[in-house]
């Protein structure tokens, strides 16, 4: 595996052989296209079902929920809501 020099906005430079990033192997990710744009490799880094079961956190974790967001007493969209699985799941995957 060879590293990249990459030049970001023509000022930092940083050198990478690898980008990673949370999502699922067939989403069209950012880092997906950057890593491709620069010939280096990109891995989806999304913790699988098994995984979930095997800490006993993929009930909650597969029923996501939500918070309205207000603007002025009218819904105008929503938000995540976190759970402690959440904080579980960052902390397997950087193990």
């Amino acid at each position: 595996m060879t590293q990249t020099n990459l030049e970001i906005a023509g000022s930092a430079r940083f050198f990478s052989s690898l980008l990673g990033e949370e999502t699922y192997p067939d989403k069209d990710a950012i880092a997906k296209f950057v890593a491709k744009s620069f010939d280096i490799r990109w891995e989806p880094i999304e913790m699988s079902l098994a995984a979930r079961e095997e800490l006993g956190i993929a009930d909650e974790q597969l029923h996501e929920q939500h918070e309205p967001i207000f603007s002025g007493g009218i819904p105008i969209g929503s938000r995540v809501v976190r759970v402690l699985s959440d904080g579980i799941r960052e902390v397997r995957i950087r193990d």
